[in-house]
């Protein structure tokens, strides 16, 4: 049996920058790197992906020599899938009503608290619309918990599969040193197992959702940063290793 498909749409953005600046000087700059969407619909599913190449935000202050706030080291920032079965159609060898990948790079960050003063003292100006903002995301995070209740009292199966590599934060003693505190936040993977346990009830089967989350790999050191650019090798003359951890997670579906 051939799975046709009904529809396919592609959209790619490749450059956006935006920048902020006042009367004074230019504060930053935001640049997005080739975004690609798709959506594929078939009869047995719907996918969705989106990848996101690269995303860099500057510090234009002249003064600084850690200009990169925000940049991604190796691999692409984001690569995101999501796919909803037709349990009708795919009965015979899925169980799942969806299922959801993510991946996402190192991200490294720079700390500089006159850069984010300089974007907050920024953003003061337009309070109207940061009350809306503030508004839109406080509804939308209620509607995403409302959703997640109800996919759980629904029983909906969720595959999960998160990998996500946590970004390392470089916090200079100040904007022209080289000396810095690192702070490496490891791996985090999330994954999920979801299976059926038989109960002596009229609703059939309970669902256990078993979630196991790993943490690896984190670490805070004191370096001494080596050349001007964001490409700057890095030596730890002192470092203090965390231990990586792993938890397990149940949910009981009813």
């Amino acid at each position: 049996i051939v799975d046709s498909i009904k529809l396919k749409v592609q959209a790619k953005m490749e450059d956006v920058t935006v920048k902020l600046e006042n009367d004074v000087r230019e504060i930053a700059a935001l640049e997005v790197r080739n975004l690609i969407a798709g959506v594929t619909m078939k009869s047995s599913y719907t996918e969705v992906t989106l990848k996101l190449e690269d995303i860099v935000v500057t510090d234009l202050n002249p003064r600084t020599i850690h200009t990169k706030i925000l940049s991604i080291i190796g691999g692409e920032a984001m690569t995101v899938q999501f796919v909803l079965f037709n349990l009708e159609e795919t009965a015979e060898y899925n169980s799942d009503n969806m299922k959801i990948d993510v991946t996402m790079g190192c991200a490294k960050i720079i700390f500089m608290n006159w850069f984010v003063t300089s974007v907050l003292n920024f953003l003061d100006h337009f309070q109207s619309a940061q009350e809306r903002i503030k508004e839109a995301s406080k509804a939308a995070a209620e509607a995403a918990k409302q959703n997640v209740v109800a996919a759980y009292e629904q029983a909906t199966r969720i595959k999960l599969n998160l990998k996500i590599k946590a970004p390392i934060i470089l916090v200079p003693v100040h904007s022209e040193s080289l000396e810095a505190i690192v702070i490496d936040l490891g791996n985090l993977k999330i994954t999920n197992m979801i299976n059926n346990i038989p109960v002596k009830n009229d609703h059939g089967p309970a669902v256990i959702d078993e979630m196991k989350v790993e943490l690896s790999d984190v670490k805070l050191s004191k370096v001494v940063l080596h050349g001007h650019d964001e490409r700057e090798t890095v030596d730890a003359s002192t470092s203090r290793f965390i231990s990586p951890g792993e938890k397990s997670l149940l949910f009981l579906i009813i």
